[in-house]
């Protein structure tokens, strides 16, 4: 079987941080992150040393690893003749319950579309979903509403929740018409933000609802993702609300992917309280953040490409950036390897794994190293039944999910036969691999992956089918959790 030996657990603190909702000044706190990554630096630096002291620990998140590092791979036993392929799972399983009560403060900007389109149900359910989100924050919280439609206005400043005594003030006289200024919104909502960024212990985020098309100011997609990647970078993710069938789901989920937010597609208005739970519910759960995965493929093994998710392939070496981890839900990557062969029968290893993360309510850094070995298998049949059913589910949905991505790109450039061969051909390949594997769950995924196809070839793809595609490729590939 392929097994994974812990290296190290090294625990890095950063001292003398202020009590959370409690603002430093920028002088102290630029002070205190510069102590803290020359610490950081120092006992990063003595990690082979510590390897020696520290011995093997447990791989599972416990008290002193909220985090665990797991690898798996699609086969335990791999061909010792070579000349195909693997696939390697690499997860990170945080805890399944908070460690604190006292969670970190949510920074929250709460970004409404009120622009003609909304009037009616609409608005009327997307401030019944706001006023709900009021209720489900701590005192401890910040929240700020931005309107936007011609143009963006800040109806609530970064207001710590506690502080607001009637939110209903700033909700109810909220009305819909005008244009659609998404950029100008979602700007706006940084600003907010931005006087809670020096507060590291906070968790920024951006909430963002539209219903239509960027009409005014900037409208391309390309934009967009420049403006996720650049709050990204300073600490803000932003999650996307698209209502209705007008929305730009491109966008939308451009926006989202740059930051690694949330992304959920609302036909009915009804739905918008239901959705606003969920993703204060995945915010205020984080126990992680800022997550680093780095693969070092050894003895012949080579990365040839990431499933699914984004990430860097330089030589032998991957490293994959995961932004928030939650409390039980794991986020993973898959990485397909080209299997060099090697004596049957014998164990070889294939890979060290290392990641670290900060842990979000003590404000440690915790580094974690692994390395992965695996044996090879005398004869094909032998490979067969080493098969790990659960990374091949994980390769299938995510090989699904590249697959609607490339089936939408060929039908907007007119070529349906293009985008149905895409569908079918997986089909096939699911089809002629699950016959040895026999599993219900991936079956089950074949046969919605015939219905898609059957219903482009026959009816093309409307604007309906576009949107669950798009959506639902976006929420497979970052294991976003469904609603």
């Amino acid at each position: 079987m392929t097994t994974f030996s812990r290296e190290f657990a090294l625990i890095t603190s950063e001292p003398n941080l202020p009590s959370r909702g409690v603002r430093p000044d920028n002088s102290t706190k630029q002070s205190t992150r510069m102590k803290n990554r020359h610490l950081l630096a120092f006992i990063l630096g003595l990690a082979p040393v510590l390897l020696n002291l520290l011995g093997p620990t447990a791989s599972a998140a416990d008290a002193t690893t909220p985090v665990a590092l797991m690898a798996e791979l699609d086969y335990a036993q791999l061909s010792a003749e070579g000349h195909d392929t693997a696939v390697l799972k690499v997860s990170l399983l945080p805890a399944n319950l908070r460690h604190s009560h006292d969670r970190p403060p949510l920074n929250l900007a709460i970004v409404l579309d009120r622009s003609g389109s909304m009037n009616g149900t609409k608005i009327e359910m997307a401030k019944q979903a706001i006023r709900r989100a009021f209720q489900s924050l701590q005192p401890n919280d910040f929240v700020s509403i931005i309107a936007y439609n011609n143009a963006a206005k800040t109806l609530l400043p970064l207001t710590r929740v506690g502080n607001i005594s009637n939110p209903r003030a700033y909700i109810d006289s909220i009305h819909a018409d005008g244009g659609t200024a998404i950029y100008a919104g979602v700007n706006l909502g940084a600003a907010a933000l931005r006087p809670a960024l020096d507060d590291s212990a906070g968790i920024n985020r951006i909430l963002l609802l539209s219903d239509g098309l960027a009409n005014e100011g900037p409208s391309n997609v390309s934009d967009f993702q420049l403006l996720g990647r650049s709050l990204a970078r300073e600490g803000i993710t932003v999650s996307t609300i698209g209502l209705g069938l007008g929305y730009n789901e491109d966008l939308m989920a451009g926006l989202s992917a740059a930051g690694q937010g949330n992304v959920y597609f609302v036909e009915s208005a009804k739905d918008l309280p239901r959705i606003f739970d969920s993703e204060l519910g995945d915010a205020s759960s984080i126990i992680a953040q800022n997550a680093v995965i780095e693969v070092e493929c050894l003895h012949g093994f080579e990365p040839i490409r990431i499933i699914g998710r984004e990430g860097q392939i330089q030589g032998n070496r991957v490293t994959l950036n995961i932004k928030h981890l939650y409390a039980g839900q794991e986020k993973f990557a898959l990485i397909e390897m080209r299997n060099p062969g090697g004596r049957a029968n014998t164990t070889q290893e294939i890979a060290t794994i290392s990641t670290r993360y900060q842990d979000i309510d003590s404000d440690q850094t915790y580094a974690v190293q692994q390395i992965a070995t695996t044996t090879f298998a005398p004869t094909p049949e032998q490979k067969e039944k080493s098969v790990n059913i659960d990374v091949q589910r994980q390769v299938v949905y995510n090989y699904v999910a590249i697959a609607q991505d490339e089936a939408v790109a060929l039908a907007d450039q007119g070529d349906l036969p293009a985008a149905t061969a895409t569908l079918g051909k997986l089909d096939d390949w699911i089809t002629t691999n699950n016959a040895v594997w026999n599993d219900t769950e991936i079956e089950d995924k074949r046969v919605a992956l015939e219905s898609t196809t059957t219903t482009l070839e026959n009816d093309g793809l409307d604007n309906r089918s576009r949107k669950e595609m798009r959506s639902s490729s976006y929420q497979t590939r970052s294991q976003q959790k469904s609603y």
